[in-house]
């Protein structure tokens, strides 16, 4: 699902089977946003051939947060040039989940550890026009990404069309969660693309989506 001209959507719709949404930013570089269970990889790997676009010619994955839904695949992609990113809260996070996510997974934290960190402030290619937003809730370094340039959110498991990221797994914080859903609705988005679900495409959809988040979802959190 093309959302922009240089912004993809490969929606995850099964609804027998966990896995995430993946997301798939062209431009001069090149950036694969939390390509999911290996399991269910060939998905993408058919998306992207679909574009003209094989593993070696990513630059970039960037993971929203460390869950393995999120996650796994990126081991794909250790053979080639492709830089794995993601915030520092969430390597720490790993390494104490190191030994669950080896026996339930098979992957090594060799496997996983990142070439660099994202941090709050712009990504770290200066060819690349995405603006990082720090996230904790769902859990301590979820993070966000918003291109300014067609105002599109990536919001991980932060948020979703009608629902919130859980706060019940290590690290999850319900008060940081609802500052951070705060900050986001801040953003003026005309379109949110959440790690699970459908995508809202539309300034006047994604503002009524937060205020339902907040008139409703905050008494839980």
């Amino acid at each position: 699902m093309k959302i922009t001209e240089l912004i993809h959507s490969f929606p995850w719709t099964s609804m027998e089977a966990n896995n995430s949404n993946t997301y798939f930013i062209d431009g001069p570089k090149r950036i694969l946003v939390d390509p999911g269970l290996i399991l269910y990889f060939d998905r993408v790997k058919n998306e992207l051939a679909g574009l003209g676009v094989g593993l070696s010619d990513i630059d970039y994955i960037a993971l929203t947060h460390i869950h393995p839904d999120h996650f796994e695949a990126a081991r794909c992609f250790r053979e080639y040039d492709t830089r794995i990113l993601y915030h520092k809260k969430e390597w720490e996070l790993l390494k104490t989940m190191g030994p669950w996510i080896k026996e339930h997974t098979g992957v090594t934290l060799n496997e996983l550890e990142p070439h660099q960190f994202l941090a709050e402030g712009p990504f770290p290619d200066p060819d690349v026009r995405l603006d990082i937003i720090h996230t904790p809730g769902h859990s301590p370094g979820s993070i966000s990404l918003f291109n300014p340039e067609d105002s599109v959110l990536i919001t991980g498991d932060a948020v979703f069309k009608d629902g919130v990221g859980r706060t019940d797994l290590p690290g999850g914080h319900g008060d940081h969660l609802k500052k951070s859903i705060t900050r986001l609705s801040e953003t003026g988005a005309s379109a949110m693309l959440p790690g699970h679900g459908e995508v809202i495409v539309g300034q006047e959809g994604v503002k009524a989506n937060f205020e339902r988040i907040k008139s409703y979802w905050f008494s839980f959190v």
